[in-house]
């Protein structure tokens, strides 16, 4: 069942007699009240997402985390009272004024996506805020911010990123906090009027923008940390050249190229000298060099590249194609 389906199925019958939250009723009893306390991580979620997923995705984030044993979380559905009659909506200036700085006042924001390249958080206009706040409180040097996955869709987000890192990308280029929704309307009215009047809907698309892609980049530093102390190297290798693109595409040029080369070095000496991999890496390090106008190192690569394509590929293989046209977009001239 979704969240909202178990609120109304489970957690209002049990809290019809006390007409309070799940929270306020473990308070009252002695067994119960130590797993209540003040919030360390604030759950940002929807209520169409299956209940199971969300526990799921919660439980596997602090599984082996330091604080996995002490952390408390900020969940709506039990931390909120859910038999009050809904009335008006807040006025615009609540959300960015107490709504956002009780989320700052936490400090860490746990999201909680359906799919890694598609998640439904990022079309409501609530967690848009919410993920606001967190990029505010990470712009003045705090909080922390992550994502988390059922096992199921983090094994396809580190698929799906290796194979086409420009997909999480693709994802980002849809984040606009302009066309959020909420269920009730008026809310999204209030949101919106609170955002226009504020930080306005194009900076704070940008800072949501940014704290996914911070996130991103750590998760591929991570697995490629986590391949070198288990000694694979060859598999932290090609965590590493998904990172210089993603370096590429912020524009850190140096750092992509740095990474770049070490890649190219480690291809040359484990693969055959004619493997497709070492091609790749001598095309995207000539790539980064021409973004960082360094033309000659990178005339000097393309040369390298055609004649390695040249030498393990038919005359008329389209790759050897898409050198000259690389060469030609990139101001350069074989």
């Amino acid at each position: 069942m979704t969240v909202e389906q178990a609120c109304q199925i489970i957690i209002k019958p049990r809290t019809s007699r006390s007409r309070s939250s799940v929270v306020s009723e473990l308070l009252l009893h002695a067994d119960t009240r130590d797993f209540v306390g003040e919030a360390t991580w604030f759950v940002s979620h929807t209520w169409g997402n299956p209940l199971r997923d969300t526990l799921d995705a919660v439980l596997l984030f602090f599984e082996g985390r330091g604080d996995a044993a002490t952390a408390k979380v900020w969940f709506d559905v039990l931390v909120d009272g859910q038999h009050a009659i809904a009335g008006p909506s807040k006025p615009s200036s609540w959300y960015m004024t107490t709504f956002k700085s009780s989320i700052s006042r936490i400090g860490r924001l746990l999201l909680v996506a359906d799919k890694w390249n598609d998640p439904t958080a990022l079309r409501r206009a609530w967690c848009v805020l919410e993920l606001h706040a967190i990029a505010a409180r990470k712009e003045e040097g705090g909080g922390e911010f992550a994502v988390a996955l059922t096992a199921e869709e983090r094994l396809r987000f580190l698929q799906g990123i290796k194979a086409n890192t420009g997909e999480y990308y693709r994802m980002l280029g849809t984040v606009n906090a302009e066309s959020s929704d909420c269920s009730r309307p008026a809310d999204r009215v209030s949101i919106h009027d609170g955002i226009r009047a504020s930080v306005g809907f194009a900076r704070l698309s940008r800072m949501v923008f940014g704290v996914l892609e911070q996130w991103m980049e750590g998760q591929l530093r991570a697995q490629a940390a986590s391949c070198e102390e288990a000694n694979e190297d060859a598999e932290a290798m090609e965590w590493r050249a998904t990172l210089a693109i993603v370096l590429y595409y912020q524009g850190r040029y140096k750092e992509a190229i740095a990474m770049e080369e070490s890649v190219l070095e480690f291809r040359r000496r484990v693969l055959p000298a004619d493997h497709p991999h070492i091609g790749a890496a001598m095309g995207n390090l000539a790539a980064t060099y021409s973004a960082l106008g360094r033309y000659s190192d990178a005339l000097a690569m393309q040369e390298s590249v055609l004649e390695f394509y040249r030498r393990v590929l038919p005359a008329d293989h389209p790759s050897i194609g898409r050198v000259w046209s690389a060469a030609a977009c990139s101001g350069l001239w074989l």
